[in-house]
């Protein structure tokens, strides 16, 4: 699951974690297309409008560059049961949570579920938890600053990125069909 930085600054609170601020926090200039389709810049130098621009969620007209700094993160991902990623607390009685979602660790593995969930939310610098309700497993991905390992591997890199961009303008090209408007999907 992807998404542009654009649609990742919209909403004011991706990228925020104990140790970073939010994308939005981090910006240093936006340009976009107003509503009079008159093209805008904002930086950090303008201070009466650059905070609106950032945090507008996009009201303010079309988003055509932003800029952010970025840093070099290793992204430790993993996909886990519910009661795993996110345990319930120590008081907390695993009766308490929903049917679907129960999963019976033993105290062992609550105590090392408890510890990791803590630790990442506690240590890194980002840490997410995508769940969808009432499915058994949660994506954890979690991001913490480092320097890049020398056999490091670009992300999805070669075929792989031809791939997604095959599968993205074949969908679009679906998604454009009348049939599949019609069918409402």
């Amino acid at each position: 699951m992807e998404i542009s930085y654009g649609r990742s600054n919209a909403p004011i609170c991706h990228g925020a974690g104990i140790k970073q601020q939010t994308l939005s926090d981090l910006m240093k200039k936006t340009e976009y297309v107003d509503a009079n389709g008159v093209p805008r810049v904002s930086n950090e130098q303008d201070r009466r409008y650059f905070s609106a621009t950032g945090w507008c969620l996009g009201l303010i007209g079309v988003f055509t560059d932003l800029t952010l700094p970025l840093e070099v993160t290793q992204l430790c991902s993993v996909m886990v049961n519910v009661t795993r990623a996110n345990p319930p607390l120590q008081d907390m009685k695993l009766e308490d949570i929903i049917l679907v979602l129960r999963k019976k660790l033993g105290p062992r593995e609550m105590a090392a579920a408890q510890a990791d969930s803590g630790r990442r939310a506690l240590n890194d610098c980002y840490a997410e938890w995508i769940w969808f309700p009432c499915h058994e497993k949660v994506w954890i991905g979690t991001w913490d600053r480092t320097d890049i390992p020398k056999d490091a591997e670009s992300y999805p890199g070669g075929w792989g990125t031809i791939l997604q961009f095959v599968e993205t303008i074949s969908m679009q090209v679906l998604q454009d069909t009348p049939i599949y408007r019609e069918v409402g999907m």
